[in-house]
Parts: structure tokens; sequence; C-alpha cells
């Protein structure tokens, strides 16, 4: 109901609009519509490397959990990082 209130003033608006008004009214609606699909990309873009970003952190925080528990559980460092595939 309100976004029908909302279209109809817009069309009102637009009907009062000169020709040259209407053209720079919809290179503005364009201009809008372009940099919230850019933002939008950006956006998603960050997620997936903040993403990648958290993957590579927790699966370096599991390591390191890991060969802390391997360790505690009495197997010497050495062993332990080549039992988890890790670099001595």
């Amino acid at each position: 109901m309100i976004l029908g209130a909302i279209w109809s003033f817009s069309i009102s608006q637009e009907s009062a609009f000169s020709p040259q008004e209407l053209a720079a009214h919809e290179r503005f609606w364009d201009a809008v519509r372009s940099e919230r699909t850019l933002m939008n990309g950006k956006l998603a873009e960050g997620r997936e490397e903040g993403r990648a970003e958290g993957i590579e952190v927790g699966v370096a925080l599991g390591m390191e959990q890991a060969l802390q528990r391997l360790m505690a559980s009495g197997m010497d460092e050495a062993a332990a990082r080549r039992a988890l595939g890790m670099m001595e």
C-alpha cells in the first residue's frame, strides 16, 4: 500500500519535470543504481576475503592446539610436528 503511494507520488513528480529535468533525474538514479551495484560487489568481495582469512587463521590455531595436545600426551615436539605435517 505504502509502496504504491510512493510510486504514484514519484510518477506525479516525474510528470511535472521538463524533458531536461527528467533526463537529469534518470541519469541521477542510473548513477545511484550503478554505485549500489559496485558497492554490493565490493561487499561480497570483502566477505570472501574475510572468510578465506578466517579459515587460514582457524586452521593455524587448530594445528597449534593439536601440537600442544600431542606434546602434552608425551610426544616430543619434533615427532608431533612430523605427525601433523608441520615444518620443524
